[in-house]
């Protein structure tokens, strides 16, 4: 089961977005959500809704275009027989189709060779370049492959072959030696747009070789190709989708009309169509059997033969979706919904054609990267998420792959079968190194807040502007908040719960939430929170709101955490008191550190200040906590006043709440992360009654074998460097300490079995120590700067022994840290490390470490969460954050 997404409503930018509305005419949700996209200037805005032809590219700047519009000219000149090697994707096969179409049509003699998936692989290879030679063509040119294919293209060429390269995935190290390479992520390239796919590069070339700006013919290939292969619509991919899509549903092609009825798609066809419809179905050839029927059906000109072609490939698409389930059922049983931060499996019986499908469902239900191999015949299909660099992370396991290739988002690779288990644990260690934790939490971006009843006609029609949608330009997603909804399942089997929104003027207001699965029964007798995208829906020749719900929350009020007043002072005026009057006082502190920090503090009013572990016979009259400690007194009653250092109490300063406990009826095991106990139950259990067992636990693995031997029935709560992991019965989870990541707080939210509030305090000293600990964990400049002048001032001369460093800089963290400064310093030539002796060096640049980079990302991604729990940027008003006093009971 995938776990929750956090919700971020992005920043309302009402200066920028009020431009807009001004200058376009435009509303102002329209204006907030083109500000979301970067979209800042009316000239950028304008662009985006109206794009038009004069918004592309000269081709002629892509690197090598020139050599390869003049060996084509002279294949045409000459009378060669030249050949397109497509792959046997949608994009390879739309590209395949464009240049045959467009070099038939100019006189070419040409042909095109899509390899066999299971018995050729992916890309270029020997054997078939070799076949096509025989069969006299003298000139190759390659469509979404070849950029990684150096060695065969150096046999090719030995053999008198020629060879174009035009692809669009990553070069690897070695650029193949062909007559020309086109690929707009060549090194040095000052091609002005990066993203282009496959057929985006194949039209780009008929561009050149035509000398024409239009290929009007064409361009329902390229927003076919674009769309599937999942490349950003943004920038030139924009324009030439929705001029494609224009053309599509001209239904000039007679295989694609064919193919959109046998799909039972109905109306214009959109980019989401294309997606879920067309692009599955003519993947599906080249996945099961031969990429080649897709490329007749999109060539051919007969009804009849489109209309066979286009049941055969919905056929096989039913074939695939089968053998696709099975796979992925058995890998979710293999991991048992307990990924670890990569998802990397192997089998047999596995179809090569549709593990990469299988890996892009894993990443949807997981937000996990996954890598998915069959061993019957050694290839393998991967999948990311945003932040992971899939195609990096794969050229690190090189070594144990007989060849691989791709971008960011997907690749594929060849791997001997005895390889799979090192590359699982290989890939583990490079996404424990280069995947923060907070981007392991899926997240959902809110465009802008409105009221349900400003949805309107025009509205949704305005929104449709920003079509085409797809990956870089998601469909807008809005919230609106406390709404009271009735809510019945529909669909086969209750899959999906269909929403009668309540109240004056809703009547024409409904809504779907898709897959709801689970949803809790309470949805529908509390506000609700939906996170939606608004649509015209026509039922009975009347036009209705309609919204489809993407994610539904409870409706909570939200409370920020502020300091506690009196501060200190107060705390002095507290322990003063009871000393005064022969009382004794207990500090306890999830940590010694931190409780001998508080006693300095306090030390001047005397030798009766003691900290837990000091303490024999545990009597108090004032137990002093940190922000860690007991913060739901409606179950922990307390017989002395409690004072909470640096967060707010509850009922007022000092917290007094006098009860006669009965010490015998509660069981109090403080656990160290070793599981052991701690001397901190001595001063608290004193304080407590109850039949309860409050748990203090190291990790949250360590906290699920100790709650997993608690019997039936028995109440507990537990505790967690400053966070209250769960309340077994109440359905909560209290925040007395900020969450470093999203993933701590999923992590603590994970022990409630319907997580429906969480309570958080926390003062402004909590959030600075908070940050001084992300710049320590991820360095920033000034850190490592800090750093590199200790270790000169250390060494004294120009070298020095590794581990006397490490031992000597513990002022800068533990030593792993100091490892990790160290790694960084090496990477941008600042030291060099070898025998155990690191030498420092006159230069370097921080810019050439990838370390030091990636720190950059995951500080920017945890500051970005704190931001977001502490109110400095908006945030969904949800269960995630509520009164302290609002508590569901209070």
């Amino acid at each position: 089961m995938s776990r929750p997404a956090y919700w971020i409503l992005a920043n309302s930018e009402a200066d920028v977005a009020k431009r807009l509305v001004q200058a376009l005419g435009i509303s102002p949700v329209t204006a907030q959500v083109l500000v979301n996209r970067g979209i800042c200037t009316p000239e950028d805005a304008a662009q985006f809704l109206h794009p038009s032809p004069e918004y592309l590219h000269n081709p002629l700047l892509l690197p090598g275009m020139n050599r390869a519009v003049a060996r084509l000219r002279h294949a045409l000149a000459e009378g060669e027989k030249v050949a397109i090697w497509g792959d046997y994707d949608v994009d390879g096969i739309t590209a395949s189709c464009l240049l045959y179409q467009v070099l038939s049509s100019m006189g070419y003699n040409c042909t095109i060779y899509i390899p066999n998936r299971a018995e050729e692989g992916y890309g270029v290879n020997e054997p078939g370049l070799q076949w096509l030679r025989h069969q006299g063509v003298s000139l190759v040119v390659t469509v979404d492959c070849g950029i990684t294919s150096a060695s065969e293209v150096r046999a090719a060429s030995q053999a008198g072959l020629d060879m174009i390269i035009t692809d669009h995935h990553e070069p690897g190290d070695v650029i193949p030696p062909a007559v020309s390479v086109i690929d707009p992520k060549l090194p040095g390239s000052a091609y002005p747009f990066r993203e282009l796919s496959g057929v985006g590069v194949a039209y780009k070339l008929a561009q050149a070789l035509t000398g024409r700006t239009l290929l009007h013919e064409v361009l329902d290939l390229v927003a076919l190709g674009t769309v599937a292969d999942v490349v950003p619509l943004l920038g030139e991919n924009r324009v030439l989708v929705k001029m494609g899509l224009a053309e599509i549903n001209r239904q000039k092609r007679p295989g694609l009309a064919c193919l959109a009825q046998e799909a039972g798609i109905r109306g214009e066809i959109d980019s989401g169509k294309i997606a879920f419809g067309l692009g599955p179905r003519l993947n599906a050839s080249g996945r099961l059997a031969d990429a080649m029927e897709s490329v007749r059906l999109l060539l051919s000109g007969s009804i009849e033969e489109c209309r066979e072609l286009a049941r055969s490939l919905d056929s096989e698409n039913r074939d695939r979706q089968e053998i696709e389930r099975r796979i992925f059922e058995e890998v979710c049983e293999k991991i048992k919904d307990s990924p670890d931060s990569i998802i990397v499996q192997w089998g047999r019986d596995w179809h090569p054609g549709v593990i990469g499908i299988v890996a892009s469902r894993l990443v949807e239900r997981y937000h996990r990267p996954c890598v998915l191999v069959s061993l019957d015949e050694g290839k393998g299909s991967g999948r990311s998420i945003q932040g992971f660099n899939l195609y990096r992370a794969l050229s690190r396991c090189a070594h144990l792959l007989d060849r691989f290739g791709g971008h960011e988002m997907a690749a594929g690779l060849s791997i001997a079968p005895e390889n799979c288990e090192a590359l699982g644990r290989q890939l583990l260690g490079v996404a424990r190194e280069m995947l923060p934790p907070g981007l392991l939490v899926p997240r959902l971006r809110l465009d802008a807040e409105v009221h349900l009843l400003e949805l309107s006609e025009r509205l949704i029609e305005e929104l449709r502007l920003l079509e085409p949608f797809g990956q870089g330009n998601p469909r807008p997603t809005l919230v609106a908040r406390g709404l009271l909804a009735e809510c019945r399942r529909v669909g086969q089997g209750g899959a999906h719960l269909k929403f009668n929104f309540l109240g004056p003027g809703y009547h024409d207001y409904h809504g779907i939430l898709f897959r709801a699965g689970k949803t809790p029964e309470a949805l529908r007798e509390t506000p609700l929170d939906i996170a939606f995208y608004p649509e015209i829906d026509i039922w009975q020749d009347r036009k209705r709101i309609n919204v489809v719900i993407r994610d539904v929350r409870q409706s909570w009020p939200v409370a920020r955490g502020r300091h506690a007043p009196g501060g200190p002072g107060e705390i002095h005026q507290l322990v003063a008191e009871r000393i005064d009057a022969g009382g004794k006082v207990v500090i306890v502190a999830r940590t010694a550190l931190l409780a001998s920090r508080l006693k300095r503090r306090l030390n001047e009013l005397g030798p009766s200040l003691l900290t837990a572990g000091e303490t024999e016979d545990g009597n108090a009259d004032l137990i002093i906590t940190s922000v860690f400690m007991l913060p739901q007194i409606r179950h922990l009653l307390l017989e002395r006043d409690v004072f909470w250092y640096g967060t707010e109490p509850v009922n007022g300063v000092g917290l007094r709440i006098r009860e006669a406990p009965s010490y015998n009826e509660t069981e109090i095991a403080f656990l160290d992360e070793r599981g052991q106990t701690s001397p901190l139950s001595r001063a608290i259990s004193l304080a407590t009654h109850g039949n309860r067992v409050s748990l203090y636990t190291g990790p949250c693995r360590s906290l699920r074998r100790v709650t997993a031997g608690i019997p039936t029935g028995v109440k507990w709560q537990a505790y967690y460097e400053g966070v209250v992991l769960g309340d077994g019965d109440e359905g909560g989870v209290v925040l007395a300490g900020v969450p470093v990541s999203p993933e701590d707080f999923w992590e603590a939210a994970s022990f409630v079995p319907v997580l429906r509030w969480v309570r958080c305090s926390w003062s402004r000293t909590d959030l600075d120590a908070q940050e001084q600990w992300l710049k320590k964990r991820f360095p920033d400049r000034d850190v490592l700067v800090s750093f590199y002048l200790s270790l000169k001032k250390l060494a004294g001369s120009d070298k020095i022994e590794y581990d006397k460093v490490v031992q000597s800089m513990s002022s800068h963290g533990d030593t792993g840290r100091v490892a990790r400064y160290l790694a960084i310093l090496q990477e941008a030539g600042v030291l060099s490390i070898s025998d155990g002796e690191i030498r420092l060096l006159s230069r370097g640049t921080l810019a050439a470490s990838r370390i030091f980079a990636e720190c950059e990302v995951d500080r920017a991604i945890h500051l970005e969460w704190l931001k977001q729990m502490t109110g400095e940027l908006p945030v969904v008003k949800n269960a995630l954050i509520s009164e302290w006093a609002d508590s569901p009971e209070a």
